[in-house]
């Protein structure tokens, strides 16, 4: 596979992937929009599976997704990334003069984050793309609650780890097969990335919107619900425990925010002293709390 042959998809292809849709205590008709009130969130959500590559390899088109495969196949994800490849090379053609002028005989379709795998590959008839297919569905239940009751929860205690060592905290989260699905087909591995990964792809899969302020923050947006979010992240051989500087930061930061409440987000411990900061629009969703939040918000 040559160098001159890879492209990198602009961030703003669109791409028909995974569409969750969210069943709510109180349900609604019309889709969620962020510019208008409301007690949850709603309609259809449009996850974009990242592609790493678009290439021609002769008569057939490669396309590649970072996006990390489970151990025993899953069929549904595997739909997801096919039905996506050749969305993304129909929108890839528009512009790409040897996609547009060549007579393509498959689609071959890899995908993983470390290692790439094959998933599978669609003959074309005459060089035609299928038409596009129906939208994948999924039924994930979501708490409508605003999301700082689901972070409220009471600490669970710290579980007994060494002095500076933290697994991963994906494998306690409790997530159902649909979610993680939902997490991997965004490019996360639902056991092995950090609570500040995790807890963003959570977002979206709930149907918030997530507007960046900067490498740590953003703003987590769903009706009326605006939420500014700041990540603690975890790597090996850190200090275990959140930090009073950490809190220090998260509060400063929401006390300049537009949002009307916040939460802080880390897979660290959080001492149980530190509680006695958060008020009554400042959570702080460290390890203790996590796995309570997502049997909160997925119903578990």
């Amino acid at each position: 596979m040559s160098d001159a042959g890879f492209f990198v998809l602009a961030a703003g292809v669109a791409v028909i992937g995974l569409v969750v849709w969210l069943a709510l205590r109180s349900p609604r008709d019309d889709e969620t929009d962020t510019s208008e009130p409301s007690e949850g969130g709603g309609g259809s959500l449009t996850i974009e599976p990242p592609v790493t590559l678009v290439e021609l390899e002769d008569d057939d088109v490669v396309v590649e997704f970072a996006v990390p495969l489970s151990e025993e196949k899953d069929d549904r994800l595997h739909e997801i990334l096919m039905s996506s490849a050749v969305e993304a090379i129909r929108k890839r053609r528009q512009f790409d003069v040897h996609l547009a002028s060549g007579r393509l005989n498959r689609i071959v379709v890899r995908s993983g984050r470390d290692a790439v795998q094959h998933i599978g590959h669609i003959e074309l008839a005459d060089g035609m793309l299928p038409p596009p297919v129906e939208d994948v569905a999924f039924e994930i239940a979501t708490g409508a609650a605003p999301l700082l009751e689901h972070a409220s929860g009471e600490a669970e205690g710290p579980a007994d780890f060494g002095p500076d060592e933290l697994p991963s905290i994906g494998s306690e989260l409790g997530l159902s097969p649909e979610v993680m699905t939902a997490l991997r087909a965004q490019g996360l591995h639902p056991t092995e990335d950090d609570a500040p990964e995790l807890v963003r792809g959570l977002l979206k899969t709930a149907g918030y919107a997530i507007e960046d302020l900067d490498d740590e923050t953003y703003l987590a947006l769903r009706g009326g619900d605006t939420v500014y979010v700041r990540s603690v992240p975890h790597a090996d051989g850190d200090h275990p425990e959140l930090s009073e500087a950490d809190v220090e930061a998260f509060l400063f930061g929401l006390a300049k925010s537009s949002a009307s409440e916040g939460i802080l987000v880390s897979s660290k411990l959080v001492p149980f002293h530190l509680y006695d900061r958060e008020h009554e629009r400042a959570r702080l969703l460290g390890r203790q709390r996590l796995p309570g939040f997502t049997r909160s918000m997925f119903r578990r």
